[in-house]
C-alpha cells in the first residue's frame, strides 16, 4: 500500500522532532551527570531524562516499523497498520510538548545549559 506524500511528510517531521527530543534529553542527562554526578539528589532526574529518551525512541521505532510494514504488506494488513500509524502519530505529536517540558524542568532546576 502506498503512503500519501502528506502522511509521509507528517511522519518524517514527527520523527525529526523525536530525534531532537532524544538528543536534548541525552545532552541534559550527560551534563547533569558530569556536573553533579549520580547521587540521591540527581538520581530521579537522571532517570526521568532516560525515560523521556526511551519513550521517544520507542515511538520513533513504532512509527518507522509501521511505515515499513504498510509499504510491504497486503492491503488488509496495511490498512490496519495505517490506522495504528495515524493513532501513533497523533499520540506522538501530543507527547512532544510533554517530553520537552520534562527536559526543560530538569534543565532549569539544575541550571544547566
Amino acid at each position: 500500500m502506498r503512503l500519501s506524500d502528506e502522511l509521509k511528510n507528517e511522519i518524517f517531521a514527527l520523527a525529526s522532532q523525536l530525534l531532537d527530543v532524544i538528543d536534548f534529553a541525552g545532552s541534559i542527562e550527560r551534563t547533569l551527570f558530569e556536573q553533579h554526578g549520580q547521587s540521591d539528589l540527581t538520581l530521579n532526574d537522571l532517570q526521568a531524562l532516560s525515560n523521556v529518551s526511551d519513550d521517544a525512541q520507542d515511538l520513533y521505532r513504532r512509527l518507522s516499523g509501521l511505515m515499513a510494514g504498510i509499504a510491504r504488506d497486503d492491503i488488509q494488513t496495511a490498512t490496519a497498520k495505517m490506522n495504528l500509524l495515524r493513532q501513533s502519530a497523533t499520540s506522538g505529536s501530543n507527547r512532544i510538548a510533554a517530553f520537552l517540558q520534562s527536559i526543560r524542568e530538569v534543565q532549569q532546576f539544575w541550571r544547566l545549559s
